[in-house]
């Protein structure tokens, strides 16, 4: 993690704190669980502490932020790498601090990406209000349909009118469909009334639309698994998500595929082209 990386969606990676707990099949082969042991941590599991980084690293972002701002240049963060943000057994006060944080670097941009879609809600600071914070992008991971179905909805149901919220598709494990969560609509949205979802079966009264309204996904990042054990992704899923994407105007992302080898590809093409798009800068 530090002020460079490679991950070609940010300009940083900053982590608040390390460690975290495998919930769903995404997080089966978890490179940053492989990382932890390898440096002789353990920070992985149900109960196992989550450590806070040094003094030293939380001042970090405080620099970058007087960078930024001097410069004018924009400076986006993908925030706990080797954690989750909404992870319930975080350290105590380490989100309240790390908000805190983020208020006080309103020239940076934080990617705060989740499992935990369903922490979101209730896990926003004071003062976020109906609009949310600006500098704040909120993403959640969408590795199956299953995901796609409990995840996107709950996403959407942040409130956060100026807030962009995205998808990473990594491990893109099968084809996904994002238009519905096809669990709660085997058939499509009811609509009813005047076109709007009316809560006839249970659910808000507004629709969880994916796209099209302010508090829609307004950006799709999509890759592969990489490492000794990972599970092959068939490029038609990717050009599914890609073709969804298209026809709703969303900028979408394809970040790395594996080769014939097994290696590592960044920013592969497909379809004759690289699909590197990215939501304006506001």
């Amino acid at each position: 993690m530090g002020k460079v990386t490679k991950i070609p969606y940010c300009n940083s990676t900053w982590n608040p704190w390390m460690g975290c707990t495998k919930i769903s099949a995404g997080c089966t082969n978890c490179y940053a669980d492989a990382q932890d042991h390898r440096w002789g941590n353990d920070h992985w599991g149900p109960g196992k502490p989550r450590e806070l980084t040094s003094e030293k690293n939380w001042r970090q972002p405080l620099l970058w932020q007087e960078e930024a701002k001097r410069t004018g240049k924009f400076h986006s963060v993908f925030c706990a790498s080797l954690a989750d943000v909404f992870d319930a057994e975080a350290p105590v006060g380490g989100l309240d601090r790390l908000w805190k944080l983020i208020a006080l670097c309103p020239n940076l941009t934080w990617l705060l990406l989740t499992k935990r879609s369903n922490r979101i809600k209730e896990s926003l600071p004071v003062g976020w209000g109906e609009k949310g914070w600006s500098n704040v992008r909120l993403g959640t991971t969408v590795e199956n349909q299953a995901a796609a179905d409990q995840r996107i909805p709950e996403l959407l149901n942040v409130p956060g009118s100026d807030v962009l919220r995205f998808l990473s598709c990594e491990p893109l494990l099968e084809a996904v469909d994002l238009e519905w969560p096809k669990t709660i609509y085997p058939e499509g949205p009811p609509m009813c009334c005047d076109g709007r979802e009316c809560g006839c079966r249970g659910m808000p009264a507004e629709p969880p639309l994916y796209w099209g309204s302010p508090r829609s996904v307004s950006w799709v990042i999509a890759g592969a698994e990489s490492g000794d054990n990972a599970r092959p992704m068939n490029e038609d899923w990717v050009r599914g998500l890609r073709n969804q994407c298209q026809s709703a105007s969303i900028p979408f992302l394809y970040k790395q595929k594996l080769d014939a080898a097994g290696e590592k590809v960044a920013l592969p093409e497909l379809d004759g082209r690289v699909w590197a798009e990215f939501p304006k800068i506001a």
